[in-house]
C-alpha cells in the first residue's frame, strides 16, 4: 500500500509537470484567457482581443507539488509488511516448555515408580 501511494504521488508530479510544459510553461500566474492583437482590415488599426484559453502558471505547478507532498506523506501512516521468516536458523535452540503440573508419567518399570512420585511431589511443593 505504501509503494502504491508513493507511486501515485510521483504520477501526480510528473503528469502536472508534463501538462505545464505542453501548455506553454508560463512562468507567471495561471491565466484563464490570453490577450492577442488583431488588425482591422478596413482601418488598419490594431485592437486587443481576449481569447478564452487556460494557461497554467507556476502556481498551478506549485499546488500540484504540494498535493504530491501531502499524498506522499500520507504513505507513512501505513505500516510496513513484515517478511515471514521461511527458514529456521540451526543455531537457535528450541524453547523449553514449563514443567508439567501433575505427576510425571513414568516410562520405566514399576519399581522406579516410587522415585518419580517423590520427584513430582517435590516439584509441586516448589511451584507453590
Amino acid at each position: 500500500m505504501r509503494s502504491f501511494i508513493r507511486l501515485f504521488a510521483l504520477a501526480i508530479i510528473l503528469s502536472t509537470a508534463l501538462f505545464w510544459f505542453t501548455q506553454g510553461a508560463h512562468s507567471g500566474w495561471t491565466q484563464r484567457y490570453v490577450t492577442r492583437t488583431e488588425l482591422d482590415p478596413v482601418t488598419g488599426i490594431e485592437y486587443p482581443v481576449k481569447e478564452m484559453r487556460f494557461v497554467p502558471g507556476v502556481d498551478f505547478l506549485g499546488l500540484s507539488g504540494l498535493a504530491a507532498v501531502i499524498v506522499f506523506s500520507s504513505s507513512f501512516m501505513f505500516r510496513r509488511r513484515r517478511e515471514i521468516q521461511r527458514e529456521i536458523p540451526l543455531s537457535v535452540e528450541p524453547l523449553k516448555s514449563a514443567p508439567p503440573a501433575g505427576p510425571i508419567p513414568s516410562t520405566q518399570n514399576n519399581d522406579n515408580n516410587n522415585e518419580t512420585d517423590e520427584t513430582a511431589e517435590s516439584e509441586e511443593k516448589r511451584l507453590t
